[in-house]
């Protein structure tokens, strides 16, 4: 193979892998940022929390961003900076409304940038934690932005496993434990809630959107999808 073939394949290769990497930025998503997830530590609720999370561009290119956007109605975030420039940082202000929450709290962000096709994705834990005599109310869920997320629309229409998906599944992404998905107190909890925990009364008797038919479709639904281990 002569001198200049061999400079030919060189050329070749090396245009490919420039037409290449565009797709291969966009394909990875979450290696836009050198964050993928923050732990917030324990929070004093105080009716909201506010915290500034500084990002770094880990690509060899200026980032775009364009939006950002948050998994509920009770997170608010955005960038201070929309063009970020190769190793440089931004700072993203992100809003928790901690009303009615206690516990482990889990928020994600996705920040939407022109260098990729898929979003990166930001996870937020943290622990809220109530210094007073007075336990949150859990049914704040229910009103204002919360209520777009915990209920959304239409939901006197819903039943079974369309409501659990409207109104359950934003706190119990990972279902419902075997033991509390079988308890003969299933719908009881459900309509009542748990006092002293983030865990509201979903019928209408307990400050909730339910009808008792649809607390009863939704403790029938949860029994049976996650009642029995393995299933």
């Amino acid at each position: 193979m002569n001198n200049a073939i061999k400079q030919f394949l060189l050329t070749a290769a090396a245009l490919s892998l420039l037409i290449a990497l565009p797709h291969a930025i966009g394909a990875a998503g979450n290696g836009i940022f050198d964050l993928k997830s923050v732990d917030l530590g324990n929070i004093t609720d105080s009716g909201s929390t506010e915290v500034e999370i500084e990002l770094r561009n880990i690509t060899g290119a200026p980032i775009n961003i364009e939006k950002v956007d948050t998994s509920c109605g009770c997170t608010v975030a955005n960038a201070t900076d929309q063009t970020i420039a190769p190793g440089e940082t931004t700072k993203v202000r992100v809003t928790i409304d901690t009303r009615g929450k206690m516990g482990e709290i889990s928020k994600e962000l996705k920040l939407f940038t022109s260098n990729s096709g898929d979003p990166h994705v930001l996870t937020l834990t943290g622990k809220v934690e109530h210094f007073s005599d007075k336990m949150p109310d859990p049914s704040v869920i229910f009103e204002g932005d919360c209520a777009s997320c915990h209920v959304g629309q239409n939901v006197e229409e819903k039943e079974g496993e369309v409501l659990y998906n409207s109104v359950c599944f934003l706190c119990h992404k990972n279902g419902i434990g075997p033991a509390a998905a079988a308890s003969d107190d299933l719908a009881a909890v459900i309509a009542n809630g748990i006092p002293g925990t983030s865990m509201p009364g979903f019928s209408k008797e307990a400050g909730g959107p339910l009808v008792i038919k649809q607390v009863s479709s939704l403790a029938s639904y949860v029994s049976g999808k996650f009642g029995r281990p393995g299933q």
